[in-house]
């Protein structure tokens, strides 16, 4: 099992497993352990104190919910002390990059086949790849199954997503004459 560890100053995202956590006996005193449904590089569960526990249930954070917690240093006379601070996270939806359909390089089209920006559609592929990958993690989420996606999984499938909308389209710059 692997343990989140927080640093100072570094907020951290997660989705909880469980609603609730177990109270437990730490090493400095009494700490509830969270099972973590989403977290940085695939750590299955959390220990913190029984304040950031009733800043959780306060907050109504629930099973699968994306929530921000910092393990924050601030300063308090010649000693720092440390402040826990928790906080939801919107769920954003991107909006989609509409692809190009004005005129490009004078024409609207090359021998009737219509003229796509390939940058463009490179972004718009990358977005969707984004959007498939967040849907299937919180998706995974839900069913307590710790889904991790890397940077390759989207540049794999942006990719994917590329080759398959250029099938029935051909790319004026790469036809052959």
């Amino acid at each position: 099992m692997s343990i989140l560890k927080f640093s100072n100053n570094q907020p951290v995202r997660v989705a909880l497993a469980f609603s609730d956590g177990k109270e437990v006996q730490g090493k400095f005193g009494p700490q509830v352990m969270f099972s973590l449904s989403v977290a940085p590089f695939g750590e299955t569960s959390m220990y913190v104190p029984p304040v950031v526990a009733e800043q959780i249930k306060s907050l109504g954070i629930g099973k699968g919910e994306p929530f921000q917690i910092e393990k924050a240093e601030v300063p308090n006379g010649s000693k720092p002390k440390i402040e826990w601070k928790v906080s939801k996270l919107e769920i954003q939806t991107r909006k989609p990059v509409a692809a190009v359909t004005e005129r490009v390089n004078g024409h609207a089209a090359v021998n009737g086949v219509p003229y796509f920006d390939l940058k463009t559609e490179l972004v718009r592929a990358y977005d969707m790849a984004i959007d498939v990958l967040v849907e299937a993690r919180a998706h995974a989420a839900v069913a307590s199954l710790p889904v991790q996606f890397t940077g390759e999984d989207v540049r794999q499938l942006a990719a994917v997503i590329i080759i398959d909308e250029g099938k029935n389209r051909r790319c004026p710059s790469t036809r052959a004459a």
